[in-house]
């Protein structure tokens, strides 16, 4: 079994661009296997069948290939044959070749100007950091819960893409527990963010909040709200009957918890302080309202919400958490 990482010593078959997706995904529909079950009959980890090649963020290794093809239909093998290119062993290492790792982590280059707009898209990164994100020196990390939140953490990366014009990485990571992390190396979206008022380091110790520019724009705080609740937030049920419910954010950050309800009152919401740590919405219609405002981005609320509104009772957690298993993620 090769790991994530671990460089695979054989020729790479490179095909035209969309061709490797769509040659993964048939083989995994045509096999009727699982994804960790594909990925252990092609000898590799399940995020380098599923993430690396399903996104064509890497090659295909030859033997690997050739598996894959037995796996499709006779009648359409030929249409993954053509115009594909056989690369020599080891050419990602060799000069003129990929990049090594750490020469992505120095040059990431982020396509922005020395001025970046102001866009709720932008907002929301923000409220998403802000939440579960943290910027070092060399680069942004948004950590997630495993498994429950890989469609978000999905959402998240094209989010990402979409404002800075690079690919994050994207894996589960279970040192400390079940976690899936979205991660940029990169000392220039660094050097944005510093321009932005957002300060590397323990989010705690710096007291961080939101930005001023922010707070002082609703159509930028809206978004930028709900990449808090999406990150540290959520809702819940306000009962034992579980018929009425409630918003609440938690955060250690006695600034930003000021700063979040500030901008709810701002935008018309009547809050509450839950504990010490915690900032409820939990007037009926008010909650209503934040939710048609503010909205959600995180499928595992989504799906909570959704049961919510169909059947008036908002459902337990282990209840998500076994429609997510059944679903799936969309990577």
């Amino acid at each position: 079994m090769h790991h994530q990482g671990e460089y695979i010593q054989d020729e790479r078959v490179k095909l035209p661009e969309g061709m490797q997706k769509k040659l993964i995904l048939l083989a995994k529909e045509t096999s009727h296997l699982s994804w960790p079950k594909l990925s252990a009959q092609l000898g590799v980890s399940e995020i380098t069948a599923k993430i690396a090649w399903r996104h064509e963020r890497s090659t295909l290794p030859k033997g690997c290939y050739i598996q894959i093809l037995k796996l499709i239909p006779k009648q359409q093998q030929e249409k993954f044959s053509n115009n594909v290119q056989i690369l020599r062993k080891n050419w990602g290492q060799s000069k003129g070749g990929a990049v090594t790792i750490n020469k992505i982590r120095q040059h990431n280059h982020i396509l922005v100007g020395e001025k970046f707009a102001h866009t709720p898209e932008f907002a929301e990164f923000i409220g998403a950091m802000l939440g579960d994100g943290h910027l070092s020196e060399v680069g942004i990390r948004i950590t997630l819960e495993y498994p429950y939140e890989m469609e978000y953490a999905n959402y998240l990366a094209t989010l990402i893409k979409g404002l800075f014009g690079v690919s994050p990485i994207i894996y589960p990571y279970t040192k400390f527990g079940r976690e899936i992390r979205v991660i940029v190396n990169s000392t220039t979206l660094v050097s944005l963010l510093k321009k932005e008022n957002m300060v590397p380091g323990d989010k705690v110790k710096n007291n961080v909040g939101i930005p001023r520019f922010i707070l002082d724009d609703k159509k930028l705080l809206a978004p930028c709200i709900r990449g808090l609740i999406d990150t540290d937030g959520g809702f819940f049920a306000k009962d034992s009957k579980r018929t009425r419910i409630f918003m609440e954010f938690k955060s250690s950050t006695p600034k930003l918890r000021g700063d979040f309800r500030e901008g709810l009152e701002s935008l018309g919401f009547a809050t509450s302080k839950s504990k010490i740590t915690g900032v409820r919405v939990q007037n009926q219609n008010d909650v209503k309202n934040l939710i048609d405002l503010v909205g959600t981005k995180n499928p595992k609320t989504i799906k909570k919400l959704s049961v919510f509104f169909k059947t008036g009772k908002m459902p337990l957690t282990t209840e998500i958490h076994r429609k997510l298993r059944a679903s799936g993620p969309i990577w």
